[in-house]
């Protein structure tokens, strides 16, 4: 049959067009059910509105060529050359479209459900509208590809390229992606719901307004992604990348992110509530304002990050890292800190009322204006803590080590400080009203214009005879006789500045233990500066900024290696010194309690160098 008898509208069904040249032809609304076009040249010819249902297409040649509206129904199109193709609400159902070239190809409306385009090329494809519902595009190539409302339920879209791609309102429920490359991919508004994106890369992705409730995305990567008010209520995002990433107010409640990394992460507002976190890493992280209520965090690794203002009542934090972190204004009444390191938090003016926090460490924390009101603090680690204004009231504080922490305007009444360690304590303008001090260390502790009527004491190693004779007075109750000395002889306690060798001893153990505390939290500075430094080098574009902070963090270095040398120096110094000085009146108990000050101040200031790095590492490009 020659071309020149090949007209629109034209009836060629079961016809061999095997190999034909049918260039420039018009055969829009020709019935073509079944015909062989394999290898055939239909390059520029208009097929719109023809009816090609179980054709062979065939490593056919359709570049240019117009299919608007046609009917390929399960037509077979493997190894077709479809560059440029006009496929506009053209029926691809079932059609097999394997290792076809799509390249620039215009399939707006298209209906693609249940063909079979896996290692196709669909580079800067038009797909807007289309349906590719249970659609099996696995290891395509859909670099740039607009997919704007794009139907892709149920779609496998296994290790396919997705770069750049417009999936803006597209609709992916149930899509298969695992392994899936979606960096820089734009997803507002994306329906992901129950989708599969296990180990998929979605780098710098829009995902605002995004649907992935009950997504799987774990092992994904997401750094630097835009997940604003995006919902991920239930979605599994175990072991994920997520450093970097804009999760602003959006929902997580339930979600799985243990052993995600959401370092730097923009979690603000957010809901967490009952999500999972635990050993999840969020380094210098923003949660504020988040609700983390009945959230599990346990050995999370939160330092420097800023939770103030979060809801996180009964929130689970034991064996958390919480280091250098702002929690100020949170609200943490029930939580569950137990074992959790807390050194220098700031939880000013937090509700920590009927909280948990057995051996948890908050030593030099700010806890101003804080509430501990029937807190558990048993054998927690409180040296040097700053407590003024706080609310103890009833708080169990036993065997507790508040060494040279600060007490003005404190309210403990009702506290059980049974065997707490409250050496060098400075307390004033203070309600201990009813407290039990029962066999707590008191040595060069004083109690300054402070109620303590009806608080118990007895048993207690350091307190000497003038103490216990002005507490008394003012309404203490001591168990046993307020002349029994718990640790030394009368004649020792009455003399204010005598210093016996197991008081010295004591002091000295206690000095190595800030000392200790310094030492750490200089290490710590040591790492933060480790990171940023690895940061910089990381940092394509070594601008003037960058150079500026290489050199800061040289002089900050500089200053960790002089306090660590200077500490060492302190010690044998001040040990020196106790040694000549014992038992002389020139070494007073003042003295003693300004070196715990001294020592107190040096870790504040590094503290502040802590914060102050990681504020710069997130600063970085």
């Amino acid at each position: 049959m020659p071309n020149s008898t090949l007209t629109p509208g034209g009836d060629y069904s079961g016809q061999d067009f095997q190999g034909r040249d049918l260039r420039e032809l018009d055969l829009s609304r020709a019935n073509l059910s079944g015909v062989d076009l394999s290898n055939a040249n239909l390059k520029d010819t208009d097929l719109s509105y023809a009816n090609l249902t179980n054709a062979n297409l065939y490593c056919a040649n359709l570049e240019g060529a117009r299919l608007d509206h046609a009917n390929l129904e399960e037509a077979n199109l493997e190894g077709a050359h479809l560059l440029r193709t006009s496929l506009i609400r053209t029926h691809l159902q079932r059609t097999k479209l394997t290792g076809v070239n799509l390249n620039h190809a215009d399939l707006r409306d298209a209906d693609l459900k249940f063909a079979n385009l896996s290692s196709a090329q669909l580079e800067q494809t038009n797909l807007s509208s289309a349906d590719l519902s249970d659609a099996t595009l696995e290891q395509t190539n859909l670099r740039q590809a607009n997919l704007r409302q794009s139907k892709l339920k149920d779609a496998k879209l296994k290790n396919a390229v997705l770069v750049q791609a417009d999936l803006s309102g597209a609709d992916l429920s149930y899509a298969e992606l695992r392994g899936s490359d979606l960096r820089d991919g734009q997803l507002t508004g994306a329906i992901l719901r129950d989708a599969h994106l296990t180990s998929c890369s979605m780098e710098n992705a829009q995902l605002n307004s995004a649907d992935l409730t009950n997504a799987s995305l774990r092992n994904a990567y997401l750094s630097n992604a835009n997940l604003s008010q995006a919902v991920l209520k239930n979605a599994k995002l175990s072991r994920a990348q997520i450093s970097a990433v804009q999760l602003h107010n959006a929902e997580l409640k339930k979600a799985d992110l243990s052993g995600a990394v959401l370092n730097q992460a923009n979690l603000r507002g957010a809901d967490l509530s009952e999500a999972h976190l635990d050993s999840a890493s969020l380094l210098a992280t923003d949660l504020s304002g988040a609700n983390l209520q009945k959230a599990s965090l346990g050995r999370c690794y939160l330092v420097a990050a800023d939770m103030s203002h979060t809801n996180c009542q009964e929130t689970y934090f034991g064996n958390a890292v919480l280091i250098a972190a702002d929690l100020c204004h949170a609200d943490f009444r029930h939580a569950d800190f137990g074992g959790a390191k807390l050194i220098l938090t700031d939880l000013s003016h937090a509700n920590l009322d009927n909280a948990s926090l057995p051996r948890a460490n908050l030593s030099d924390a700010n806890l101003q204006d804080t509430s501990f009101k029937d807190a558990t603090l048993t054998r927690a680690y409180l040296a040097g803590a700053t407590l003024n204004r706080a609310n103890l009231k009833g708080a169990d504080l036993s065997a507790a080590n508040l060494l040279n922490s600060r007490w003005i305007h404190t309210s403990a009444e009702g506290a059980y400080m049974n065997r707490a360690y409250f050496s060098d304590v400075k307390v004033t303008d203070s309600n201990l009203l009813e407290a039990d001090f029962i066999t707590a260390d008191l040595t060069r502790t004083e109690f300054n214009n402070t109620a303590v009527k009806k608080t118990k004491l007895g048993g207690n190693r350091g307190l000497n005879q003038l103490w216990k004779e002005t507490l008394h007075e003012q309404g203490a109750i001591f168990l046993g006789s307020v002349t029994n000395a718990a640790d030394s002889s009368p004649e020792e306690e009455n003399q204010e500045n005598f210093m016996p060798h197991h008081v010295i001893d004591r002091f000295k153990g206690d000095v190595k233990f800030r000392l200790l505390d310094a030492r750490d939290t200089v290490n710590l500075l040591k790492d933060a500066i480790r990171l940023v430094r690895t940061t910089i080098e990381d940092v394509t574009d070594s601008n003037i900024g960058n150079q500026t902070k290489e050199q800061l963090l040289e002089q900050l270095h500089h200053s960790t290696l002089q306090m660590e040398n200077s500490l060492d120096e302190y010690q044998n110094d001040l040990f020196e010194h106790c040694e000549g000085n014992l038992g002389e009146e020139t070494w007073t108990p003042s003295e003693l309690s300004m070196e715990f000050d001294h020592i107190h101040e040096q870790i504040l200031l590094v503290g502040k160098h802590i914060r102050f790095v990681y504020q710069m590492w997130k600063q970085l490009d």
